[in-house]
């Protein structure tokens, strides 16, 4: 008979743990930059579509659509595009507050941004 307890953790665990937290003080300068791009990303989102439709503080930004239609079909232009901005709708969300939902990251350029921004501007009014 063999005696185990499932509350240890394996060694590879606890290694990677030791990794992570070795790196954690790289991380600042992602942190800083992450909410530079963030913040920068929602100030042009409402100057294109107003302070009301866009929602969120951190990395995770959505741009109110309202309509699951209209929310789905800007998630396909923008699909088109090259651009990944998935659709929310109900049940996920209050009805008629569908948004499409846009996830940043620290390894983002002033040209993805531009991309991004530049897309939305042209089909503003097919949403």
């Amino acid at each position: 008979m063999s005696f185990s307890s499932s509350e240890i953790l394996p060694p590879i665990n606890i290694a990677f743990s030791a990794y992570i937290f070795s790196l954690l003080g790289d991380f600042e300068d992602k942190r800083v930059r992450l909410d530079s791009l963030s913040k920068q990303t929602k100030a042009r989102l409402s100057e294109i579509f107003g302070e009301v439709r866009v929602l969120g503080e951190a990395h995770i930004i959505s741009l109110l659509i309202g309509e699951n239609q209209k929310a789905l079909r800007a998630s396909e232009l923008l699909e088109s595009r090259g651009i990944f901005a998935p659709c929310i709708r109900y049940p996920t969300v209050p009805k008629h507050s569908a948004r499409i939902r846009f996830s940043l990251h620290s390894a983002l350029t002033p040209q993805h941004l531009d991309t991004l921004l530049n897309a939305l501007n042209d089909i503003r009014e097919q949403i």
